[in-house]
């Protein structure tokens, strides 16, 4: 399922309009803890308020509940919601792995807590992945090689990425901040910091219900699979869920940016990046069943995989610039919304 909304640059408008944009993407929160693998996707020409609708440009505007964008808001409500579902019994207990790999130890694990959630967050810069999260004082000797691999079961993982335990909002916005101050950005015709990278903030939850539950309907069409507790725990299940919250790079042509140079090779890269997100998009679309779906014609879409077919909830918010001067970029962006 996907959703299209469309909203202005903050410099032409008003602050509640952050909170109007909420409102299309409030679900995504509901459908996360439910089980679904659910991705909210910032679209648009550089400058027109991609970062400051998803919230990444810094704590001063995460601070005011009136400007604040998705991801901040996301955080607000999120814990809530983890928190209700403990203590209306849901049977969920904490789990000790995710997505395949070894969860970090907690610092105070809480013995009444009962979801376990870790964050990643990375950018696609000319088509390298590069982690976010990884401390500063690494060297880049020591630094793994961030991949991409699918399990058996479809699922996606990325190896070599830094996994932050999140027990909290504060844990949440600190993450992101952090890897949001070392996003590549440079300077074009456009925008004076211009994001030159595809930046991917995710978060990983996973919960174990009691398999002698009913389950609801939506419970029941999760998109990624439930699996049953091995070791004697035959009455547990597992459920596995991603939240993506992905900030594209600017979509606009080349000869409105004057880039040249390792700017103009940026540019290539990203809008090659975005025709290959738009080519998925519009397979998964109109596919008969068991049709390709070209996902490896980039990291992005690769990365994105399991989180855009099957059951998954895609949301993309298409930023506009409603200046005469940009014109052609508005129109070109309700297009990509609109095919």
């Amino acid at each position: 399922m996907a959703i299209y909304v469309f909203v202005f640059d903050r410099v032409f408008g008003e602050d509640e309009e952050q909170e109007g944009v909420f409102e299309y993407v409030t679900e995504s929160v509901n459908s996360f803890v439910q089980g679904y693998n659910v991705s909210i996707l910032a679209y648009g020409q550089s400058g027109a308020g991609k970062s400051y609708t998803m919230g990444t440009t810094g704590p001063r505007e995460q601070g005011d509940p009136k400007i604040m964008g998705i991801i901040p808001r996301v955080a607000t409500i999120l814990f809530d919601k983890l928190d209700h579902s403990r203590a209306t019994g849901s049977g969920i207990r904490a789990p000790s792995r995710i997505s395949g790999m070894t969860m970090p130890s907690f610092a105070k694990p809480s013995t009444k807590k009962n979801w376990q959630m870790v964050a990643t967050y990375l950018e696609i810069y000319n088509e390298q992945l590069r982690d976010l999260l990884m401390p500063e004082q690494t060297q880049l000797h020591e630094r793994p090689t961030v991949a991409i691999r699918e399990d058996t079961k479809g699922r996606i993982i990325l190896t070599g990425l830094t996994q932050v335990p999140i027990n909290s909002a504060e844990d949440l916005l600190n993450a992101l901040n952090f890897g949001s101050s070392i996003r590549q950005t440079d300077a074009t015709a456009v925008n004076a910091k211009s994001s030159r990278s595809h930046a991917v903030f995710s978060l990983n939850l996973i919960q174990k219900k009691n398999a002698t539950a009913p389950l609801t309907t939506r419970e029941k069409r999760m998109s990624v699979p439930i699996e049953a507790m091995s070791g004697g725990s035959e009455n547990w299940i597992t459920v596995d869920s991603k939240l993506h919250f992905v900030d594209l790079a600017g979509s606009e042509r080349m000869k409105n940016t004057l880039a040249q140079g390792d700017r103009a090779k940026e540019g290539i890269s990203i809008n090659a990046g975005l025709a290959s997100l738009g080519k998925v998009i519009s397979q998964l679309s109109s596919r008969s069943h068991g049709s390709h779906v070209s996902y490896r014609d980039s990291k992005l879409t690769r990365l994105l995989q399991d989180s855009l077919g099957g059951n998954a909830i895609t949301y993309m918010i298409a930023c506009v610039n409603p200046a005469e001067f940009h014109l052609s970029e508005t129109l070109n962006t309700r297009q990509a919304g609109s095919d």
